[in-house]
């Protein structure tokens, strides 16, 4: 549980669009992250400790039943400043699983199982729920979904067709408007104003890649300059900052549903978006990381990971690269940008093949959807 949520929602403390850093693990820790992956996996899937959880929620929900709506919502709004306040303490999240439990019974005839009470706890540890079909996936994500929306973090529950994002958006709205959450629905055709006003919603219902688009339109549109206090800044002397003008308020918490379908199947496939720009100087360091990618040597300078579609230096590959860029300048001048454009490089030579991966037409590239 998070103690504390000001690091997963706008603020001072991480700025006005918050999301994780992208930090490029070596072999080592990718290899220390699959082994404690694998100790997590079994110890929290035999662990009792979720029986306990849903026995604090049904003790919670002890005769909510016979209160009225009245009192039903002085609850909700005592509950949401804690939430804020407090973060996601078990006890606290246990007290507003319980609410929504109640307010779904109420306004949807339907009250989650203990199964889908479990599914939530999970899911709002950050970890993934495998439930079947017909074990309410679509109520099971409102529990965590309400949960992180009530202590003001900016939430997006991300399926996989526009069709689910409405259906799921509608079906489940009488426990939202109950709880007076907001809610947003992103779809094919939506203008850039009605984007704008669906992802300022409390939750925000869309598809994989209607929410990375819309994130890559962000990083265009605030460049290389998106450091917290540069942004903080702008805001005080630009009366039309770029704060004013991204979409999403971050990525702040993602609730996945068919989780394998979009992290593993559909993250093979490159998503890309053009910006019109000078291309001169550009043209030129990527001829030069080309021209370096193919003198590096496998395995000594990189490692090509075919499965996961990526290349990585080694530290005698970023050794050699550095010493062949340094009468470059520019963009080769830091370790982190020129590390990345030799990824590009290597991913370009050895990992995209022509007329399987991408197409060549009239002058332009265009990627094959495998």
């Amino acid at each position: 549980m998070f103690n504390s949520t000001v690091h997963l929602r706008p603020g001072i403390e991480v700025g006005n669009y918050p999301e994780r850093e992208d930090v490029r693990d070596n072999w080592l820790d990718r290899t220390a992250a699959n082994i404690t992956g694998l100790a997590r996996q079994y110890i929290v899937g035999r662990n009792p400790q979720y029986m306990k959880f849903v026995n604090k929620v049904n003790a919670e929900s002890k005769d909510l039943d016979k209160l009225d709506n009245g009192v039903l919502k002085a609850r909700v709004r005592k509950l949401r400043r804690s939430l804020y306040s407090e973060g996601l303490k078990e006890n606290l999240v246990a007290q507003s699983f319980a609410l929504i439990r109640e307010i779904s019974t109420r306004h949807l005839g339907l009250r989650h199982f203990d199964v889908q009470l479990y599914g939530g706890w999970v899911m709002i540890n950050g970890m993934i729920a495998e439930m079947e079909t017909g074990e309410g996936k679509t109520l099971a994500a409102t529990l965590p979904a309400c949960t992180a929306a009530m202590a003001g973090i900016p939430t997006h529950i991300v399926t996989v067709n526009d069709f689910l994002v409405t259906r799921d958006a509608e079906w489940m709205k009488p426990i939202y408007s109950a709880l007076d959450i907001t809610v947003g629905v992103i779809k094919e055709g939506m203008s850039h104003e009605q984007k704008q006003r669906a992802y300022a919603c409390d939750i925000t219902y869309c598809t994989n890649k209607h929410l990375v688009f819309d994130y890559l339109r962000d990083r265009m549109l605030l460049g290389d300059e998106s450091r917290r206090l540069h942004l903080q800044l702008e805001g005080l002397h630009n009366n039309m900052p770029k704060t004013s003008l991204l979409l999403l308020r971050g990525l702040c918490f993602a609730i996945i549903d068919e989780a394998d379908s979009v992290l593993v199947d559909e993250a093979r496939t490159p998503l890309i978006i053009s910006n019109k720009g000078e291309s001169s100087d550009h043209d030129q360091v990527y001829k030069d990381a080309i021209r370096i990618a193919r003198k590096l040597q496998s395995p000594r300078d990189y490692n090509i990971r075919v499965k996961e579609h990526s290349a990585e230096l080694t530290d005698l590959g970023r050794a050699y690269v550095a010493r062949h860029s340094k009468n470059l300048g520019g963009i080769w001048s830091g370790a982190r940008r020129r590390d990345e454009l030799m990824r590009q490089a290597l991913s370009a030579l050895y990992l995209h093949e022509i007329d399987k991966h991408y197409l060549v037409t009239d002058g332009k590239i265009q990627i094959i959807d495998e």
